[in-house]
């Protein structure tokens, strides 16, 4: 807790102006979210997506883009994944709620009291 008129750090020292290395250094990228790379995955061809993966080598890639490019490539074989995929890709399925009680559509809501 802060307390008015205590300096806590009289000299000043610490924080990024001493140590730059825990900058962050600018903004949030695109370039680095995970839908993102999946969605730059999943617009390439084929052969654009085996191009990049034989000339990016792992010490280029970032974390998103490796696990993108292998969510992806799994999204070819496997139905969870490419569920996965589009779903983050393309958003969620609309799902509709079906309201019935033992066959019939209830049409009315039944008010309790609480003296009854």
């Amino acid at each position: 807790m802060v307390n008015p008129g205590i300096i806590t750090n009289k000299t000043g020292k610490g924080g990024f102006k001493d140590h730059p290395e825990n900058r962050a250094n600018g903004k949030w990228s695109a370039e680095n979210s995970f839908t993102y790379c999946m969605n730059m995955f999943k617009n390439m061809t084929i052969v654009e997506l085996e191009d990049w993966n034989k000339n990016t080598p792992k010490t280029v890639r970032t974390v998103a883009q490796d696990l993108a490019f292998r969510r992806i490539m799994g999204a070819t074989s496997k139905l969870d994944e490419f569920r996965e995929v589009a779903n983050r890709t393309e958003g969620m399925p609309k799902q509709s709620t079906d309201l019935t009680s033992n066959g019939k559509t209830l049409t009315g809501l039944i008010q309790i009291n609480e003296n009854d």
